[in-house]
């Protein structure tokens, strides 16, 4: 403040701007300052590209030779069975399960699978099923049969027609018949 009461104009604060070419000079001053952390940076970022292309690389062409298998446009047909049980004692000669029950909906979630479907020899032990009684003495009225069960999937799967009657579907396992 002034004797006579006049107040001063407050002086502007002017922006200091930075020319393109001060800009440029001050990035290369900081980069050549410390040459090995910049090599070291520009290893790790083009080290960091490789590894990511060649994850994608290999899991693509991964991908691709399993879809292959499964061309829409040919007559493909893969058949899974049950390995034999490697036990001794007189069970090597049987066969025990080792395929899921739900092998059917695994199947079918896969690229290029347009049919599934599972046949399994049900255990049914010594049972015996009798047929019409005939008089015949030397005849067998009591024979062992094989049991085999079919999920809903496998006459698609295998192309079956029917004559008569319908396929058993899904509704028949849930009906339990």
């Amino acid at each position: 403040m002034s004797g006579d009461g006049v107040q001063a104009a407050p002086h502007k604060i002017v922006r200091s701007r930075m020319s393109l070419h001060d800009l440029v000079t001050e990035s290369l001053a900081g980069m050549l300052a410390r040459p090995g952390r910049t090599l070291l940076t520009v290893l790790g970022t083009v080290l960091g590209v490789a590894a990511l292309v060649a994850t994608l690389g290999l899991a693509k062409t991964a991908g691709n030779q399993f879809v292959s298998n499964f061309d829409a446009f040919s007559a493909t047909s893969v058949s899974i069975s049950n390995r034999s049980n490697p036990g001794g004692g007189g069970l090597s000669s049987r066969r025990v399960s080792v395929i899921p029950w739900d092998a059917e909906d695994r199947l079918t979630r896969l690229n290029g699978v347009v049919a599934a479907g599972t046949l399994t020899r049900v255990e049914s032990g010594s049972a015996l099923v009798s047929s019409v009684p005939i008089n015949d003495p030397l005849g067998q009225s009591e024979f062992v049969i094989d049991v085999l069960a079919a999920s809903p999937g496998l006459f698609e799967t295998i192309r079956a027609t029917l004559a008569t009657g319908r396929f058993f579907d899904a509704g028949h396992s849930e009906r339990v018949e």
